[in-house]
């Protein structure tokens, strides 16, 4: 499957579940096969991707081709893919905020696949993915904004006045408002950031529900841990929304809460 296959099925169906021909069926019921398998690929997804940025920079098509190799990483692993919505996003005015749960490092690699089809976007990211080894150089790449995660007036300071120029530029922006990821979703350790962003700038916010527990956090690298084929990976997004900050938070909290109880996702006030 291409990249264009992948997307002509979002826009033809306003769906896309992995077929069961690509689930392959060792690494399915092997996990430790399948954990060496995902990260060996892509280990090597990066690099080539670090390779092509200090050569020619990262632009469009270049970021959704590396978004997509992730998701033949992920069948190829034995994971199973779901996706709803995605008319959601085609009818949202851009540029537009996303705000999303954060589960794992994986949907700030697949999240491009989808959002880049409309508009350019810019991550909210901790500074220090950033100066990651390696991956560093995609993040900086990608013009994000970034966050320390520790000074919460200081972050949404950032956040209001770089949002307001990418938003400017016509750049859409993508953030996750938790303080950190987790499997559970939390009302109180959401943050109002997006829905803030959004009014300042008289703009819509999308939801955008994602289930990512097929990446296990490491116990000795987070973002290496284990993966679970048994978990699909998930993504939902809900219609877009315009109102005071107040509404359009409880908006996004409702849809992403909504979904993750479908996923059978703990949530909690």
């Amino acid at each position: 499957m291409t990249r264009d296959d992948f997307v002509r099925e979002l826009y033809d169906h306003d769906t896309y579940t992995t077929p069961p021909g690509r689930v392959r069926p060792f690494p399915a019921r092997h996990p430790l096969w399948a954990s060496t398998k995902f990260h060996l690929r892509n280990l090597c997804s990066i690099i080539r991707t670090v390779r092509l940025v200090k050569r020619e920079g990262f632009y469009y098509p270049k970021w959704p081709d590396a978004s997509f190799e992730v998701v033949n990483t992920l069948e190829a692993s034995g994971g199973r893919m779901e996706v709803s919505g995605f008319s959601n996003l085609v009818q949202a005015e851009q540029p537009t905020v996303y705000v999303c749960n954060h589960m794992s490092l994986l949907e700030t690699f697949l999240l491009p696949i989808f959002l880049l089809e409309f508009s350019y976007v810019s991550f909210v990211v901790k500074e220090s993915l950033i100066r990651y080894p390696v991956f560093g150089h995609i993040t900086r790449a990608s013009d994000p904004i970034a966050v320390s995660r520790e000074n919460a007036r200081q972050d949404l300071k950032q956040v209001l006045q770089r949002g307001e120029e990418k938003l400017q530029q016509g750049r859409s922006v993508a953030i996750f408002p938790q303080a950190t990821r987790s499997v559970s979703f939390s009302h109180s350790a959401f943050n109002t950031l997006g829905a803030k962003l959004a009014e300042k700038n008289d703009t819509a916010v999308v939801p955008v529900a994602v289930r990512t527990d097929f990446l296990r956090e490491g116990r000795i690298f987070k973002d290496f841990g284990m993966v679970d084929p048994s978990k699909p990976v998930c993504f939902s997004f809900g219609p877009a929304f315009k109102g005071d900050a107040k509404q359009m938070h409880g908006h996004v909290v409702d849809f992403i809460t909504s979904q993750l109880r479908e996923w059978d996702i703990p949530v909690r006030d």
